[in-house]
């Protein structure tokens, strides 16, 4: 019994993460965890940039990599 409750569970765990994962307003945060990065559009339209300064020598070099 307690083997189907566990397997149960998991399923509906699992649909709930893809459920929150591709909401359309959230749908940046799941692209950053994939490709591994955020535009600047979405770090300024989410963070505050006082609070959460980019440090310019090592967000050109990672950007450098990728153009």
């Amino acid at each position: 019994m307690t083997h189907g409750l566990a397997g149960v569970g998991l399923v509906g765990l699992v649909i709930a993460h893809v459920y929150f994962a591709v909401r359309p307003e959230k749908w940046w945060i799941t692209k950053s965890m994939i490709l591994g990065f955020i535009t600047r559009r979405q770090y300024l339209e989410h963070h505050e940039p006082s609070r959460w300064p980019v440090d310019a020598k090592s967000s050109s070099a990672k950007s450098a990599g990728r153009a």
